[in-house]
């Protein structure tokens, strides 16, 4: 059913939200995850030579703790493909106070709609689809040959009609990721076409920086800028892990509208391969501190970018559940008020999915 179908007779339609199941209103949302993979494969990143005796060992509670440190050698860790998994986890969510997740799967990571269909229906979370290209080296082969007029015409048709027949239609566009600093053309041209459909869709965005670069955030946003698209509606993820405790980096990009990713709770790991400690989730919350004492808490979106075996509560990970169940509690627990919370969890998310009127 279209927005404007939906829209009761005598007022004025203010665009729906679009999940896989159907289009629902912007007040119906409740608590989002803007940041999340249920169904996904990095296969890509595949690095066994980082840990060759992990390469093709098998996620367990057993190996646990060297695959945390070794996440990228391990292949089992890299796919989430488990559709009954998925379904008991999202309920594990709803129960803990969650209702909606944007799972942001793109083309080159083996994105699944039928599957996220199931998933939402029988765990009754309300999910919103992505749509658009992830970086460069998971790209087909025939995309840098596109134009960018194409590139924008499929993520409106995957908004608008649906995914590759299946009458699935996206929610969202992104992930849309950028994989080195500078970026590569191709990863450019997918950004420009993503604030194409964008502005023709009113559909909010989700974009990807190469990890460790204030560089690239930075770099990305002006691409978006330049090419019109509508930065109120752009969620930069991960700036918790690119930016720490930069309030300066935060302030520049609020100065342009862009909405701050806190997306990956529970992730408090330092990988091996890539010499990289992530931020805690108390550094997490002093930081959104620190932004709402500076007047930037309309721009934070919260997640956990769960897209790696170890991060599923089923081999004792954190879950889908962790930021409703263990990071609010904190997150008041430091001062944060509840319409702050609410605010970062349903406000600011219910505003960027909104579509345009009649799309």
């Amino acid at each position: 059913m279209s927005a404007a179908r939906g829209a009761p007779a005598g007022r004025p339609d203010t665009g729906s939200i679009r999940t896989v199941t159907g289009d629902i209103a912007p007040g119906d949302l409740g608590w989002t995850l803007i940041h999340e993979h249920l169904i996904c494969s990095l296969a890509k990143y595949w690095i066994p030579d980082t840990a060759p005796d992990l390469a093709t060992a098998k996620v367990s509670l057993e190996t646990l703790t060297r695959v945390k440190r070794h996440a990228f050698a391990v292949r089992d860790n890299l796919v989430v493909d488990d559709v009954e998994n998925a379904i008991r986890e999202s309920g594990e969510y709803l129960a803990a106070g969650g209702r909606t997740i944007v799972e942001v799967t793109s083309h080159g990571i083996d994105r699944d709609v039928r599957a996220l269909e199931i998933i939402s229906r029988r765990s009754g979370v309300q999910v919103i689809a992505g749509c658009g290209y992830y970086i460069q080296i998971t790209h087909p082969r025939n995309l840098e040959d596109r134009s960018e007029q194409s590139l924008s015409d499929e993520m409106i048709e995957e908004i608008t009609v649906g995914v590759s027949g299946t009458g699935v239609r996206a929610g969202v566009i992104g992930e849309i990721g950028v994989g080195t600093y500078p970026m590569h053309r191709a990863e450019r041209k997918v950004l420009r076409a993503s604030a194409r459909a964008q502005v023709a869709t009113g559909a909010g965005m989700v974009v990807h920086s190469a990890p460790g670069s204030k560089e690239s955030v930075f770099e990305i946003v002006g691409v978006l800028e330049r090419s019109g698209a509508l930065m109120d509606k752009v969620v930069v993820s991960h700036l918790e892990e690119r930016f720490r405790d930069d309030i300066r980096a935060f302030r520049r990009i609020a100065a342009t509208g862009a909405i701050f990713g806190f997306d990956t709770f529970g992730r408090e790991i330092y990988y091996e391969g890539r010499r990289k400690q992530h931020p805690s989730d108390t550094q997490r919350i002093e930081m959104i501190a620190r932004l709402l004492d500076a007047g930037l808490g309309d721009h934070i979106t919260l997640a956990q970018d769960i897209c790696l075996k170890h991060e599923l509560t089923r081999y004792g990970g954190q879950g889908y559940a962790h930021v409703p169940a263990n990071i609010v509690p904190r997150l008041l627990h430091a001062g944060v008020p509840v319409d702050a919370v609410e605010a970062m969890l349903s406000g600011t998310p219910a505003r960027i999915l909104t579509l345009r009127p009649g799309v």
